[in-house]
This record gives C-alpha cells, sequence and structure tokens, in this order.
C-alpha cells in the first residue's frame, strides 16, 4: 500500500467525521472568518451555508464583542486549548448555550482556531431548576427554624435527625413497657 493510499484513506475518514458529527464544529481563522463549519454547526444556527460563510465568529458570539473575541483568541492560542461556555446567536437572533473546546493550530502558515461545540441547554436548564429548588428548601428552612424557634445551628435537617432520635427512644421505652407486661 502507498503513502497516498493512507493519505487518501485518511483524509476521507477525518472528512467524514467532521460532516457527520452532532456536535457543532468550527475552524475559525484569525480575523474571525470561518475557515470550515460542520452541518450541525451551520443547521444547528439556522443557516444555509452561503449564508454562513459570509458571518464572523463575533457575528455568532452574542456574548463577546470584537475585542473580547480577540482576548479569547489569545487565550486559546497561548493555553493551546481552552474549555469555555458561550452562548451562540442563531439567525433569528435566539441565542443558547454551549460548551466549547477550542484548540489552536497552525497549518500552512494560517493560524486557525478549531472549536467542538456542543449545545448545553437542557444542562443549563437542570441547573436552574437546581439552584430554584435550593433556594426554596432555604426559604423553607429558614421558616421551619423561626417557628421553631430553633437557634441558627439548628436547621431542619438537624430537627429531623432530633426528631428521629426522639422517635427511636420512643420505640426502645414501647418496647421495653411491651416485654414487662
Amino acid at each position: 500500500m502507498t503513502k497516498k493510499f493512507f493519505t487518501d484513506h485518511w483524509a476521507h475518514i477525518a472528512h467524514f467525521s467532521l460532516q457527520n458529527a452532532e456536535e457543532m464544529i468550527f475552524w475559525v481563522r484569525e480575523d474571525g472568518s470561518f475557515e470550515y463549519a460542520n452541518p450541525a454547526a451551520i443547521k444547528a444556527l439556522g443557516y444555509t451555508a452561503t449564508e454562513f460563510y459570509r458571518l464572523t465568529a463575533s457575528d455568532i458570539l452574542a456574548d463577546y464583542n470584537e475585542d473580547e473575541r480577540d482576548g479569547l483568541r489569545e487565550r486559546i492560542d497561548t493555553n493551546s486549548s481552552l474549555l469555555v461556555r458561550a452562548a451562540l446567536r442563531r439567525k433569528d437572533g435566539s441565542t443558547f448555550p454551549v460548551e466549547s473546546s477550542n484548540n489552536s493550530i497552525v497549518i500552512d502558515g494560517k493560524k486557525l482556531n478549531c472549536a467542538f461545540s456542543r449545545d448545553i441547554s437542557r444542562v443549563v436548564a437542570q441547573q436552574s431548576a437546581l439552584y430554584r429548588q435550593q433556594e426554596i428548601l432555604e426559604v423553607e428552612n429558614e421558616n421551619v427554624r423561626r417557628a421553631l424557634d430553633l437557634s441558627d445551628e439548628l436547621n431542619i435537617i438537624g430537627v429531623s435527625r432530633l426528631h428521629q432520635r426522639t422517635l427511636d427512644k420512643g420505640k426502645k421505652v414501647a418496647q421495653s413497657d411491651a416485654r414487662c407486661s
């Protein structure tokens, strides 16, 4: 087998992997224009390929202005890789959160940022729900503490443990009373 066969073989596999990945993949030039974006990225943002390639990274990064994008790029270049959270802007103006693994590479003298991004809308929604639930529990805990006139050291968990110990003692007394009768 020839070197050309292996080169062509792996190029075909790499191309297939990029084109069929469910994660959004962006190759961004130093000026912010796109060298490449896979179909998942273009579809998630709601553009046609022709429309998309007219954009720059600043057009889709909802929470980064031009200077901040340049600062992000410098951090990626300095670290050679960086995991960040960002919000991407769709064609319709709506945004969604992503977690993006960014790597810097130089190919044929051109510096590129390769970003593998995944939509984390569900994760963010679940975290928000957990935070809301935690806030509710903290309010409930404070209400119980006040209602029972508990010291700051005791809370609903402490009261629950105290209540359980009291119940356990009551069971022991009831068992010993039953044996005595």
